[in-house]
């Protein structure tokens, strides 16, 4: 076993409820959700593509500057 639980615990059970709470109330609550995980995903992607940048031929990196 992978230390996944196989029966619901009280909390688990508690924490969807909530959600499924706000659901009902702005069903457009996921969505928004959604929304803000796809432009914090997308920050992170940019700025590792920028860390992993190959740095020019010839030029010293910033640490050793």
């Amino acid at each position: 076993m992978l230390g996944f639980a196989t029966t619901p615990r009280e909390e688990s059970a508690a924490y969807i409820k909530d959600w499924l709470a706000e659901f009902r109330k702005e069903p457009t609550y996921l969505f928004d959700i959604l929304t803000d995980v796809n432009r914090a995903a997308r920050m992170i992607s940019e700025r590792l593509a920028v860390e992993q940048e190959p740095a020019t031929p010839g030029a010293i990196p910033a640490e050793a500057a």
